[in-house]
């Protein structure tokens, strides 16, 4: 379902809502414990290319999802990957 939202706001709608759309997915897999489709997801997007030109709101939501995905892989048990992902926050 989340999919199918994504989707059609990607064929719809300006690119600021887009990263938007993309992020609360990313958000929505990392809080599902499913920490592998999450990162790659936000890796494939590239949004940390643009992160940096987005309003503020879409920054901090790149924010949470970042740390969402990082404590994601913390509670499978990635203590090096949650580490990796957790200090570049800090």
């Amino acid at each position: 379902m989340v999919q199918k939202l994504v989707d059609e706001i990607a064929a719809h709608l300006p690119g600021r809502m887009k990263v938007k759309a993309i992020l609360l997915q990313c958000y929505h897999h990392a809080i599902h414990n499913r920490y592998f489709v999450a990162k790659d997801l936000l890796m494939k997007s590239r949004i940390s290319r643009v992160i940096g030109s987005q309003p503020i709101a879409n920054q901090v939501h790149y924010n949470r999802t970042f740390v969402q995905i990082g404590l994601a892989a913390f509670r499978l048990g990635l203590f090096d990957e949650s580490n990796g992902i957790l200090i570049e926050v800090c």
